[in-house]
């Protein structure tokens, strides 16, 4: 496996993972996004031994669940930000949360979002909800947690 794929080219290929706003699938990226959060907690408490999930009394509903962009993909003009523009279909600024809480936030910005965040049952979209901001660095450093994660559960 390291020869095929190792750690170094699997992170380099989810850097690649991004929304498709059209002619594409978006299954593949949903699906990464629940399995970090499925074992989120394993990884957060450390990520020792074979990945686990610690809460195993709640159920992931794929149709349930819709990925949200935390900068809109349609953000209004008065909101726009050329730098985030650029990265809104990256990983990085990409988590899951209820389809029903991504109706009510629709192409909100951050603060007006970030109560919703809060609130949600999703940890990784609960931490996103603690930022003052949701900048570039932010955007860097969720996208980096996210490959981090998930080199410990598919890779250990």
């Amino acid at each position: 496996m390291e020869l095929k794929a190792s750690d170094q080219k699997f992170r380099d290929n989810l850097v690649t993972l991004e929304y498709q706003e059209s002619g594409g699938s978006n299954k593949p990226l949903k699906y990464f996004l629940m399995t970090i959060e499925y074992y989120y907690q394993w990884y957060k408490d450390g990520a020792s031994g074979e990945s686990v999930c610690l809460d195993k009394s709640r159920l992931y509903d794929f149709a349930g669940t819709s990925i949200e962009h935390i900068y809109p993909r349609n953000v209004s003009e008065s909101d726009q930000d050329n730098e985030l523009d650029q990265l809104k279909n990256s990983l990085g600024n990409l988590t899951i949360l209820d389809t029903a809480q991504n109706s009510i936030g629709g192409n909100e910005n951050f603060s007006n979002k970030k109560p919703l965040y809060q609130k949600s049952s999703v940890l990784l979209t609960q931490e996103i909800g603690s930022k003052t901001a949701w900048t570039k660095s932010e955007i860097e450093a969720h996208q980096k947690l996210l490959i981090d994660a998930a080199v410990a559960i598919f890779r250990l």
